[in-house]
Protein backbone atom coordinates (compact mmCIF):
# COMPACT_ATOMS: atom_id res chain seq x y z
CA UNK A 1 0.00 0.00 0.00
CA UNK A 2 1.19 3.91 -0.98
CA UNK A 3 2.40 5.53 1.72
CA UNK A 4 2.60 9.39 -0.17
CA UNK A 5 2.52 12.12 1.82
CA UNK A 6 1.96 15.70 0.32
CA UNK A 7 1.87 18.09 2.81
CA UNK A 8 0.99 21.61 2.17
CA UNK A 9 1.14 23.25 5.81
CA UNK A 10 4.45 25.08 6.69
CA UNK A 11 6.54 23.32 8.94
CA UNK A 12 9.24 25.85 10.83
CA UNK A 13 12.62 23.99 10.89
CA UNK A 14 14.46 23.89 14.37
CA UNK A 15 16.71 26.30 14.69
CA UNK A 16 20.18 24.81 15.58
CA UNK A 17 23.61 26.15 16.32
CA UNK A 18 24.01 29.48 15.14
CA UNK A 19 28.12 27.70 14.33
CA UNK A 20 26.38 24.78 12.52
CA UNK A 21 28.78 24.08 9.24
CA UNK A 22 26.43 23.77 6.62
CA UNK A 23 27.21 21.18 4.05
CA UNK A 24 25.77 21.81 0.55
CA UNK A 25 25.56 18.71 -2.31
CA UNK A 26 26.95 20.32 -5.64
CA UNK A 27 26.38 17.29 -8.16
CA UNK A 28 24.20 13.90 -7.49
CA UNK A 29 25.71 10.86 -6.48
CA UNK A 30 25.97 8.77 -2.88
CA UNK A 31 26.43 10.20 0.11
CA UNK A 32 29.61 8.89 1.53
CA UNK A 33 31.12 10.01 -1.86
CA UNK A 34 32.88 13.81 -0.75
CA UNK A 35 32.90 14.70 -4.76
CA UNK A 36 29.01 14.79 -3.91
CA UNK A 37 29.12 17.60 -1.58
CA UNK A 38 32.38 19.66 -3.33
CA UNK A 39 34.83 17.93 -0.88
CA UNK A 40 33.60 17.45 2.23
CA UNK A 41 30.86 15.14 3.89
CA UNK A 42 28.71 16.23 6.09
CA UNK A 43 30.02 15.81 9.91
CA UNK A 44 28.54 14.45 12.82
CA UNK A 45 27.12 17.71 13.73
CA UNK A 46 27.39 20.07 10.35
CA UNK A 47 24.15 20.38 8.51
CA UNK A 48 23.18 19.22 4.91
CA UNK A 49 21.38 20.71 2.22
CA UNK A 50 20.41 18.88 -1.10
CA UNK A 51 19.19 21.45 -3.64
CA UNK A 52 16.59 21.19 -6.49
CA UNK A 53 17.34 19.26 -9.21
CA UNK A 54 20.22 17.03 -7.98
CA UNK A 55 19.53 13.60 -6.00
CA UNK A 56 21.61 11.85 -3.14
CA UNK A 57 21.44 8.20 -2.16
CA UNK A 58 22.17 7.60 1.71
CA UNK A 59 24.82 4.99 1.03
CA UNK A 60 25.88 4.43 4.29
CA UNK A 61 25.22 4.75 8.06
CA UNK A 62 25.12 8.29 8.74
CA UNK A 63 25.38 11.07 11.80
CA UNK A 64 25.13 14.74 11.16
CA UNK A 65 22.89 17.68 11.88
CA UNK A 66 19.82 18.91 10.16
CA UNK A 67 18.56 17.44 6.99
CA UNK A 68 17.09 19.80 4.24
CA UNK A 69 16.42 18.65 1.13
CA UNK A 70 14.84 20.23 -1.89
CA UNK A 71 15.80 17.82 -4.45
CA UNK A 72 15.31 14.28 -3.53
CA UNK A 73 17.14 11.98 -1.08
CA UNK A 74 16.78 8.35 -1.45
CA UNK A 75 17.63 5.40 0.89
CA UNK A 76 19.63 2.54 -0.82
CA UNK A 77 18.52 -0.74 -0.79
CA UNK A 78 20.23 -1.75 2.38
CA UNK A 79 20.21 -2.10 6.21
CA UNK A 80 21.10 1.54 7.25
CA UNK A 81 20.51 3.97 10.12
CA UNK A 82 20.33 7.55 9.74
CA UNK A 83 21.20 9.88 12.90
CA UNK A 84 19.88 13.22 12.16
CA UNK A 85 18.84 16.57 14.11
CA UNK A 86 15.29 17.33 11.68
CA UNK A 87 14.82 16.04 8.68
CA UNK A 88 13.08 18.56 6.46
CA UNK A 89 11.66 17.86 2.84
CA UNK A 90 10.48 20.74 1.35
CA UNK A 91 8.90 22.20 -2.62
CA UNK A 92 6.99 20.76 -5.15
CA UNK A 93 10.10 18.18 -6.07
CA UNK A 94 11.56 17.60 -2.79
CA UNK A 95 10.85 14.11 -2.00
CA UNK A 96 12.62 11.93 1.07
CA UNK A 97 12.37 8.32 -0.63
CA UNK A 98 12.60 4.78 1.06
CA UNK A 99 11.47 2.10 -1.25
CA UNK A 100 8.94 2.36 -3.86
CA UNK A 101 5.12 1.47 -4.84
CA UNK A 102 6.33 -0.94 -7.70
CA UNK A 103 9.45 -2.36 -5.50
CA UNK A 104 9.03 -1.96 -1.72
CA UNK A 105 11.85 -1.79 0.68
CA UNK A 106 12.37 -5.10 2.14
CA UNK A 107 15.43 -4.12 4.19
CA UNK A 108 16.06 -2.46 8.01
CA UNK A 109 16.45 1.33 7.75
CA UNK A 110 16.11 3.45 10.92
CA UNK A 111 15.97 6.90 11.47
CA UNK A 112 16.68 8.76 14.32
CA UNK A 113 16.02 11.91 15.49
CA UNK A 114 18.51 13.81 18.06
CA UNK A 115 17.82 17.66 18.05
CA UNK A 116 18.32 18.79 21.70
CA UNK A 117 15.59 21.08 23.31
CA UNK A 118 17.80 24.34 23.25
CA UNK A 119 17.43 24.68 19.43
CA UNK A 120 13.81 24.07 19.70
CA UNK A 121 11.88 25.62 17.08
CA UNK A 122 7.77 25.38 16.14
CA UNK A 123 7.91 21.71 15.39
CA UNK A 124 9.97 20.87 18.28
CA UNK A 125 13.75 19.92 18.56
CA UNK A 126 13.46 17.17 16.47
CA UNK A 127 10.96 15.99 13.71
CA UNK A 128 10.13 14.39 10.39
CA UNK A 129 8.03 16.84 8.19
CA UNK A 130 7.48 18.30 4.57
CA UNK A 131 5.93 21.45 3.19
CA UNK A 132 4.90 23.52 0.40
CA UNK A 133 4.65 20.60 -1.65
CA UNK A 134 7.27 18.12 -0.60
CA UNK A 135 6.87 14.20 -0.34
CA UNK A 136 7.63 11.50 2.15
CA UNK A 137 7.16 8.31 -0.12
CA UNK A 138 8.03 5.34 2.44
CA UNK A 139 6.89 2.01 0.99
CA UNK A 140 7.55 -0.92 2.82
CA UNK A 141 5.88 -4.73 3.29
CA UNK A 142 2.26 -3.78 2.73
CA UNK A 143 0.72 -4.64 6.13
CA UNK A 144 -2.71 -3.28 7.89
CA UNK A 145 -1.62 0.14 8.65
CA UNK A 146 -4.26 1.79 10.95
CA UNK A 147 -7.90 0.69 12.08
CA UNK A 148 -11.06 2.05 14.36
CA UNK A 149 -11.23 0.35 17.68
CA UNK A 150 -14.92 -1.75 17.92
CA UNK A 151 -15.54 -1.11 21.31
CA UNK A 152 -14.47 1.52 24.11
CA UNK A 153 -10.80 1.74 25.55
CA UNK A 154 -11.32 1.86 29.17
CA UNK A 155 -8.50 3.24 31.30
CA UNK A 156 -6.60 -0.10 32.69
CA UNK A 157 -7.36 -2.24 30.04
CA UNK A 158 -5.16 -4.60 28.18
CA UNK A 159 -6.50 -5.29 25.33
CA UNK A 160 -8.58 -3.67 22.24
CA UNK A 161 -11.07 -4.78 20.29
CA UNK A 162 -10.85 -3.54 17.08
CA UNK A 163 -13.02 -3.07 13.82
CA UNK A 164 -11.64 -4.84 11.18
CA UNK A 165 -9.10 -7.85 11.03
CA UNK A 166 -5.42 -7.19 11.47
CA UNK A 167 -2.39 -8.63 10.49
CA UNK A 168 -0.23 -7.46 13.34
CA UNK A 169 1.86 -10.26 15.65
CA UNK A 170 3.22 -10.19 19.16
CA UNK A 171 6.17 -7.73 19.91
CA UNK A 172 4.83 -5.06 17.41
CA UNK A 173 4.13 -1.64 18.23
CA UNK A 174 1.24 0.67 17.78
CA UNK A 175 0.20 3.50 18.46
CA UNK A 176 -3.59 4.34 19.96
CA UNK A 177 -5.08 8.30 19.85
CA UNK A 178 -7.37 10.01 21.22
CA UNK A 179 -10.95 11.52 19.91
CA UNK A 180 -10.26 14.52 21.77
CA UNK A 181 -7.24 15.29 19.61
CA UNK A 182 -4.93 16.15 22.80
CA UNK A 183 -1.13 14.91 21.79
CA UNK A 184 -0.37 14.05 25.42
CA UNK A 185 -3.04 11.66 24.85
CA UNK A 186 -1.25 9.28 22.23
CA UNK A 187 -0.25 6.00 23.59
CA UNK A 188 2.14 3.38 21.92
CA UNK A 189 1.69 -0.34 23.53
CA UNK A 190 3.49 -3.53 22.61
CA UNK A 191 1.34 -6.44 21.44
CA UNK A 192 1.71 -9.17 23.41
CA UNK A 193 -0.95 -11.52 21.55
CA UNK A 194 -3.51 -11.33 18.80
CA UNK A 195 -6.38 -13.35 18.60
CA UNK A 196 -9.46 -12.15 15.91
CA UNK A 197 -9.99 -8.49 16.40
CA UNK A 198 -8.21 -8.53 19.74
CA UNK A 199 -4.90 -7.22 20.60
CA UNK A 200 -3.56 -7.92 23.90
CA UNK A 201 -0.26 -5.69 25.81
CA UNK A 202 1.17 -6.06 28.82
CA UNK A 203 0.68 -2.58 30.00
CA UNK A 204 -2.29 -0.72 30.99
CA UNK A 205 -3.62 2.75 31.35
CA UNK A 206 -5.29 4.84 28.86
CA UNK A 207 -4.68 8.49 29.26
CA UNK A 208 -6.92 8.92 32.45
CA UNK A 209 -10.23 8.39 30.61
CA UNK A 210 -12.53 6.32 31.55
CA UNK A 211 -14.13 5.74 28.36
CA UNK A 212 -13.13 6.59 24.53
CA UNK A 213 -16.24 5.84 22.07
CA UNK A 214 -14.65 3.74 18.82
CA UNK A 215 -15.48 5.82 16.12
CA UNK A 216 -12.91 8.59 16.19
CA UNK A 217 -10.50 6.45 18.11
CA UNK A 218 -7.98 4.85 15.89
CA UNK A 219 -5.27 2.53 16.45
CA UNK A 220 -2.05 2.74 13.92
CA UNK A 221 -0.02 -0.30 12.92
CA UNK A 222 3.49 -0.85 13.33
CA UNK A 223 4.55 0.46 9.81
CA UNK A 224 3.67 3.99 11.30
CA UNK A 225 5.29 3.76 14.61
CA UNK A 226 7.94 1.48 15.45
CA UNK A 227 10.99 -0.85 13.63
CA UNK A 228 9.38 -4.63 13.57
CA UNK A 229 11.39 -6.49 11.18
CA UNK A 230 13.60 -6.20 8.15
CA UNK A 231 10.49 -6.25 5.95
CA UNK A 232 8.93 -3.40 7.63
CA UNK A 233 8.83 0.36 7.31
CA UNK A 234 7.25 2.80 9.46
CA UNK A 235 7.33 6.32 10.80
CA UNK A 236 7.22 7.20 14.08
CA UNK A 237 5.63 10.30 15.28
CA UNK A 238 5.13 11.99 12.20
CA UNK A 239 3.46 14.99 13.57
CA UNK A 240 3.52 14.63 17.53
CA UNK A 241 6.02 16.76 19.38
CA UNK A 242 7.05 13.82 21.54
CA UNK A 243 8.56 12.34 18.44
CA UNK A 244 12.63 11.06 18.75
CA UNK A 245 13.20 8.40 15.59
CA UNK A 246 11.73 7.06 12.95
CA UNK A 247 12.45 3.31 12.01
CA UNK A 248 11.59 0.90 9.18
Amino acid sequence: MLILFRCLLLFILAIGSAHAQVRTAVVSGNWSVPATWGGIVPGVEEDATIPAGLVVTLNTNVECGSILVEGRLTVERTNLTLLCDTLQVQGLNAVFEVGAATNRFLQNFTLTLKGLSTETGTMGAKFLGAHNGGTLEIHGRDRVEWTHLGSNAAVGATSLTLATAVDWVAGDVIMVTSSRKDWAEAETRTITNVIGNTVFFSRTAWCGTPSIAPSPFTARSPRWWKIISATTISVTAFFWKTAQSVST
